[in-house]
């Protein structure tokens, strides 16, 4: 597994190790527990080659989803996933493989991020040359650990909460105990060569508003924000924080305005295989419980 000491490669380590699996980790700093971890990163073929020597199954999980400048995201994303395509090829070969992209993937013009996820996807496969691959195309993650979406809690908290002024927009979300229970499926299923893009349902920006605020405990009063008007705040958030605000760059502002994120009805598992079992509600009840109980809220 690589990204394994991630969030939802943390994850995918616990439900793989539940199911049975003997789990190598590549780590760039090994910790203790029980699984077996091999020191390295991506820019290190011979970890790689180590890290996935003679081995059944091969989890990418590793990407970089926050970053200043396009190169860096294809740094990592796109030759990193290519040198772990020729240590398979090498050392391999007849390994399953389970590439965990994003739904981003699929409009690779949106965002230098997006791009870097559909090249990575062809980058690990294409020098991996092998026919037995699976890919995961998780919507937006949520859970206990998550930092990303811990904003969408804390702007919620607000007397007044923004939300982007688009009625039609949707988007599907995933509890990351569901990201993982997806891996484990196309690991396991009896299929190949397909493309999953996995979520839990769609939702209006306003539904994940209130939805944040019911598991806070409290009524949120929405305030409906135009394109420009919160493409200005990210502006002035990015040039306060001095050009370097990852969160506030142009790719994230297009990624967030746009308006279909839910996952395409033709590239859903089949339902006998996967699906969500944990609702938003739920979801996002549990989330805030472990904020609170980490003092993140």
């Amino acid at each position: 597994v690589t990204g394994g000491t991630g969030f939802l490669g943390r994850a995918v380590v616990a439900r793989l190790r539940a199911s049975g699996w003997r789990v190598r980790v590549l780590a760039r700093r090994p910790a203790d527990g029980a699984m077996d971890q091999v020191p390295g990163s991506l820019e290190d073929e011979d970890a790689l080659t180590g890290l996935v020597a003679g081995v059944r199954l091969v989890v990418h999980v590793a990407g970089l989803t926050r970053a200043r400048f396009a190169r860096e995201f294809h740094a990592v994303n796109v030759e990193g996933a290519k040198r772990l395509g020729r240590a398979i090829r090498r050392a391999a070969p007849d390994a399953r493989i389970v590439a965990v992209s994003s739904l981003a993937a699929r409009e690779p013009l949106l965002s230098p991020y997006a791009a870097s996820k559909a090249a990575g996807e062809g980058a690990l496969l294409d020098n991996a040359a092998s026919a037995n691959w699976m890919v995961l195309r998780p919507s937006a993650l949520y859970g206990p650990g998550d930092s990303a979406t811990l904003p969408v809690f804390r702007a919620a908290k607000l007397p007044l909460v923004p939300i982007p002024r688009q009625p039609a927009a949707r988007m599907a979300l995933l509890h990351v105990a569901d990201a993982a229970g997806a891996v484990i499926a196309a690991a396991q299923a009896g299929v190949t060569g397909q493309v999953w893009e996995v979520g839990d349902g769609c939702f209006a920006w306003e539904a994940i508003a209130r939805a944040a605020g019911k598991a806070l405990g409290r009524e949120v009063a929405l305030v409906p924000v135009p394109e420009p008007v919160l493409a200005a705040m990210l502006g002035l958030a990015r040039l306060l924080a001095g050009g370097g605000s990852p969160l506030a760059s142009p790719g994230k502002l297009a990624e967030l305005l746009h308006g279909d994120w839910t996952c395409s009805s033709e590239l859903l598992p089949p339902t006998h295989l996967w699906g969500p079992t944990i609702g938003l509600s739920d979801g996002f009840a549990a989330t805030v419980s472990w904020y609170r109980l980490h003092g993140w809220l």
